[in-house]
């Protein structure tokens, strides 16, 4: 059987022949796009992800880096900071800081802080701390501004020293001021220091060479502003300074009042008395009070609950103006055998002391307990002192002030009026002669400036027989002649008169000032309002009308007619005595003391209050 082989030899290629015609372009296909993925930490890696449409995503694993962290916190000389560790573990940052130096000033009434007490120490003669064992002495207490006594209670008393406590104020470098004072008695637990002017700080030695054995305490001592010892409250402290940066203001000026009783009994100045010049003067068998600030508008004070001592001197009154100055006048006093007296405030005065006993010798007993200060000119229900604020830098809290605060006001009158002492030409003026109802007034009313050209026996016609300043015409005149400045004109007059009154249709009927008959009341009334119109044609004008008397409810139904009639042709205020002051002719003895008048016809110094409140109120009421 036989196989056929077929053999099939490949020859060498030949040559390209020519390309064919190009076939239709085809349809174009899909672009894949790559974006970033998920980026997160550790072991370092690269992945793309198809998104199942057009593209991928690049998802990385990146290596962490280092972290950094605060790490210790000290306190050093100067600051620092250093950055420690490695960038596999992370790095800290060390921090160094300065020490922060803070002060702290009494957040309550306890002013000493017993950590600043220094052991082994003592207040020395000459008022320097000095090493002495078996003693110790306070620091340095700040004393707050305007503090008058400082009162330190609470103290151990001890048996066996060779001296007494020492204790001393110092300024604001530390220099003693005053005397080194040694009374506080080692058998003492309290005591009280006046404070001396110029002082900053006080110290004291709380025991000093001590050699008996009784164990020292300071959980009770207590430093406080007063004269008076109270209930113990530990330190405060308030963070005053921080690095030297104070964290408090400027303090705020505040002044403290009672509710109705004036007078803080625990700021009794024992062993000082109110001197004549007005200074609170070191004295035996004395006490006064500090300075008590009077509200504005209160223009008369009352003082009671007085005790009445035998042997002595009269108790001394003073009034000072806002930079507790002593005014030149008034001078008033209490009588040492009264349990109260009365006196007023003038324009000016911002504040009073008195002396509660002065230079006492006799052996009664002073009842604190019982003394009141108050606003008015009556007595009223005891009441025990109230704290409040009644003035913030000299704005007054709970007395909102007039629309008459620093107006001028101008008075003419008779005895009932007059204040002053005034030459006849008007140059020459003292205030504060007599305690009528114009200074009690000027004060509620918060006046600027009282200009009273009244006198004793004053009348509305000009007598023959009479002094030149009796005359209303000669009083009106010397004002204007000194150019005295009048927001407000009170005209009072009534009593003293003359029996020539003309009439009403005569006055009006003449044409000029000079051709009034200053001898007829009509004349003479027409001649002062116009007067006083023309020359102060923007004041408020007034026309008091007379009181009564013990007498006549009425003095003259005539007087009382024509300036009626006059008032209201020249547009003056009526203000009438007779019918709405309060004083009643039936409570008053001719010549003799009765309910308001003192002899009948001159207020005492309630019917000085009364007219006082009659005035002020109807002049308020007016000006609005």
């Amino acid at each position: 059987m036989s196989t056929e082989i077929e053999v099939v030899v490949t020859g060498p290629p030949g040559p390209v022949g020519p390309a064919g015609p190009e076939g239709p372009v085809g349809p174009v296909g899909p672009h894949p796009t790559v974006t970033v993925g998920d980026v997160t930490t550790g072991t370092p890696a690269a992945e793309f992800v198809d998104d199942g449409q057009d593209g991928y995503e690049l998802n990385l694993t990146i290596p962490p880096g280092p972290e950094l962290s605060i790490g210790t916190v000290d306190t050093g000389a100067t600051a620092d900071a250093e950055v420690t560790g490695n960038p596999y573990d992370g790095y800290a940052l060390d921090l160094t800081l300065p020490p922060v130096d803070a002060t702290y000033v009494p957040g309550g009434k306890n002013l000493w802080n017993k950590a600043d007490v220094i052991e082994d120490f003592e207040v020395y003669g000459d008022g320097t701390f000095s090493a002495e064992s078996n003693s110790a002495v306070s620091g340095y207490i700040a004393v707050p501004p305007g503090a008058v006594a400082l009162t330190v209670s609470g103290v151990t008393a001890y048996t066996t020293s060779i001296i007494e406590r020492k204790a001393c104020f110092y300024d604001a470098g530390h220099t003693v001021v005053g005397s080194v004072d040694d009374a506080f008695l080692k058998t003492d637990t309290s005591h009280t220091y006046q404070v001396p002017a110029g002082a900053v700080y006080f110290a004291f030695s709380l025991y000093q060479r001590k050699t008996s054995g009784e164990t020292i305490s300071y959980d009770a001592v207590q430093v406080e502003v007063g004269q008076v010892a109270t209930g113990y409250e530990a330190f405060i402290p308030v963070i005053d300074t921080i690095s030297d940066v104070p964290l408090r203001s400027t303090p705020i000026d505040v002044e403290h009042s009672g509710s109705k009783n004036l007078w803080d009994k625990t700021r009794l100045m024992v062993g000082f008395e109110v001197y004549g010049d007005g200074r609170l003067l070191a004295q035996a068998d004395s006490a006064c009070s500090e300075h008590i600030w009077i509200p504005p508008g209160v223009g008369t004070v009352t003082i009671s609950g007085l005790t009445a001592y035998a042997t002595g001197i009269d108790r001394l009154v003073r009034l000072y103006d806002a930079d507790k100055v002593k005014l030149a006048l008034p001078e008033p006093w209490i009588d040492k055998s009264e349990t109260s007296g009365t006196f007023a405030v003038p324009i000016g005065a911002a504040y009073f002391a008195f002396s509660v006993y002065q230079r006492k010798t006799s052996a009664e007993v002073v009842d604190l307990d019982t003394i009141q200060v108050e606003a008015g000119s009556v007595a009223t229900a005891y009441e025990a002192f109230v704290p409040m604020v009644t003035a913030v830098d000299g704005y007054a809290v709970r007395v909102p002030a007039p629309r008459t605060k620093g107006m001028s006001m101008l008075c003419f009158g008779d005895s009932i009026t007059e204040t002053a002492s005034v030459s006849d030409d008007g140059a020459t003026y003292t205030e504060w002669q007599r305690n009528n109802w114009p200074v009690h007034a000027a004060r509620r009313l918060q006046l600027g400036a009282l200009w009273n050209y009244a006198c004793s026996g004053g009348h509305v016609a000009d007598f023959t027989t009479s002094t030149a300043r009796q005359k209303a015409s000669v009083q009106i005149n010397s004002a204007i002649a000194q150019s005295r400045p009048a927001d407000i004109i009170v005209y009072a007059f009534g009593v003293n008169n003359s029996e020539t009154l003309g009439d009403y249709a005569t006055a009006m009927g003449k044409s000029t000032l000079g051709d009034l008959d200053l001898t007829k009341n009509y004349e003479a009334l027409r001649w002062a309002f116009w007067k006083l119109r023309t020359t102060y044609p923007n004041a408020v004008c007034f026309a008091g009308l007379p009181i009564q008397n013990a007498d006549r409810e009425v003095v003259d139904d005539t007087i009382r007619a024509a300036i009626i009639a006059m008032a209201e042709r020249y547009g003056f205020h009526l203000i009438d005595g007779a019918k709405q002051s309060g004083i009643v002719r039936d409570f008053e003895v001719w010549g003799s003391q009765g309910r308001d008048l003192y002899d009948g016809l001159h207020p005492d110094a309630s019917g000085v209050a009364k007219m006082a409140d009659l005035y002020s109120g109807r002049i308020l009421s007016v000006m609005g």
